[in-house]
């Protein structure tokens, strides 16, 4: 079965325990861009592919296909080259990963 879209979604991960990330941050929020034929589909394949990275997936929010998304908003510089570059190597795609940090000391 060919794949013709792609889907992307706003990913909220955070590190496994035995993830070089475990410790240096709490949770972060990532763009992602993944081939898939539906909507729950490119859900699972990020889960998949976040947690073969050392993340756990959280939650996903706005999962929608790239060309519609493209319809209604300006997309951001920075995902028209992770779609560029998924469109070159067929491999699922991550934006920068904004991170919150663990605070060492509470007050």
């Amino acid at each position: 079965m060919r794949i013709n879209n792609i889907w992307i979604s706003l990913l909220e991960v955070k590190p496994l325990k035995d993830s070089e990330y475990f410790g240096k941050f709490k949770r972060a929020y990532v763009n992602g861009l993944i081939y898939a034929n539906s909507k729950s589909e490119a859900e699972k394949q990020f889960n998949t592919t976040l947690n073969k990275m050392g993340f756990k997936l959280i939650s996903v929010e706005d999962t929608e296909k790239y060309a519609n998304r493209i319809k209604k908003y300006t997309v951001a510089k920075e995902i028209q080259d992770i779609y560029l570059k998924i469109k070159e190597n067929k491999q699922p795609q991550f934006g920068i990963f904004h991170t919150s940090l663990i605070k060492k000391n509470k007050i």
